[in-house]
């Protein structure tokens, strides 16, 4: 997720992003969260098996909570096909 005030006017520069879930290993059945993706035919890789995940969509969080996440990364610049 990346917080965006107005999305009407925001655009994707300085964007950061964050993290939400993780679906890792699945001790009790022995498979990863990417079999999951790939059972339901969602998941995609192109150069340098860099995996894109292709989904969006906008969410409008509330309530009073005060938490700021950690980390956050920007795309493009995150990762790099070398």
């Amino acid at each position: 997720m990346a917080r965006v005030d107005n999305a009407a006017i925001e655009t994707t520069t300085n964007l950061k992003w964050f993290k939400i879930h993780e679906d890792a290993l699945n001790s009790s059945t022995g498979k990863w969260g990417v079999d999951n993706m790939i059972a339901q035919k969602g998941w995609a890789y192109g150069s340098m098996d860099a995996q894109f995940y292709r989904s969006c969509a906008q969410l409008n969080v509330s309530g009073s909570g005060s938490y700021v996440p950690g980390q956050t990364v920007s795309i493009p610049g995150s990762v790099s096909a070398e």
